[in-house]
């Protein structure tokens, strides 16, 4: 008897890369280890306000592990009811400024992001990279996500990853830490060119005030988006959210101004952020190093 044998495709891992180096670590584990069990495409999101290191680093590790990268962007869609689709870019047509970009045109239909707000990682990457995957005919019951969030990390895990598909190779495959992201990238030809408090993103509301007031010491420039973007969206408030939100609307938690983080760095005992990036441990010491859950990398899909 003659049995037709059914020919069972490998599972399909749509790997979200940050662009830091523990995602780094992520897509090439992936990529030399499990490339015969998994079908993977390599996705980064650009938000627009990246460290310019940030896409230097993402275009080196895509030509080195041979990642195929697929770059995309948000596509703000400003009809109600619409939600953000995607535009594919590459290292040399990515956006580098918010200003007049993508992430303006974000707020322009969601408002400033903050503690009020929190909804800049799901517009600008989240729903960009959930485009691009339908756009390639995958749903969503029929991949997973891959998320570089290390061993060491663990409480990070999205309470929804069974709902979102989410999956974790770094706990799940091979349990990593960072002192062996560390070990990693010392013997490689080259790193991420970013320290702990310059984070990928430069300005995010995320960060602890202590960490951007070192950014305002080095890289001043950077808080003009800040700037331009309160002055001229500090009272638009979406629709639905108008009274929900506290006007003036900013971007630093406590409502503070890009003065006021100014002025954190000019106190007499103000100590500079240390490089945690190539600490193998960290703690937080003072209100001043307080952030938010995804510290200096916004992880989607929490």
């Amino acid at each position: 008897m003659n049995v037709k044998k059914e020919k069972i495709g490998r599972e399909k891992i749509l790997v979200s890369f940050s662009a830091g180096e523990t995602s780094a670590y992520m897509c090439h584990l992936l990529k030399e280890n499990y490339s015969d069990k998994y079908e993977f495409v390599f996705v980064f999101a650009n938000v627009g306000e990246e460290h310019e290191e940030t896409l230097i680093f993402a275009d080196k590790c895509d030509k080195y592990f041979g990642l195929n990268l697929v770059w995309v962007e948000p596509k703000i869609i400003h009809q109600v009811g619409k939600g953000t689709k995607h535009t594919i870019v590459d290292f040399e047509t990515a956006e580098r400024s918010g200003i007049n970009g993508n992430f303006e045109e974000y707020i322009k239909k969601f408002g400033i992001p903050n503690y009020q707000n929190m909804t800049c990682t799901r517009e600008l990457k989240e729903r960009p990279i959930t485009s691009f995957a339908r756009s390639i005919g995958w749903k969503h019951k029929d991949y997973k996500t891959a998320i570089g969030i290390r061993a060491d990390e663990i409480d990070r895990i999205s309470k929804n990853r069974e709902k979102l598909n989410l999956f974790y190779p770094l706990i799940e495959l091979k349990r990593t830490t960072k002192k062996n992201v560390n070990a990693f990238w010392d013997a490689m030809p080259f790193r991420l060119e970013i320290t702990g408090w310059e984070g990928n993103c430069k300005t995010c509301w995320k960060k602890s005030f202590r960490k951007l007031a070192t950014c305002s010491i080095h890289h001043p420039e950077w808080f003009n988006f800040n700037n331009t973007m309160v002055e001229k969206y500090q009272t638009h408030v979406p629709t639905r959210d108008r009274n929900k939100l506290i006007l003036p609307i900013r971007f630093f938690r406590g409502n503070k101004t890009v003065a006021e983080i100014f002025e954190i760095a000019k106190q007499p005992n103000f100590k500079e952020a240390d490089d945690e990036n190539r600490q193998y441990d960290y703690h937080t010491q003072t209100q001043l190093d307080l952030e938010y859950d995804c510290g200096i990398s916004c992880e989607p899909f929490k």
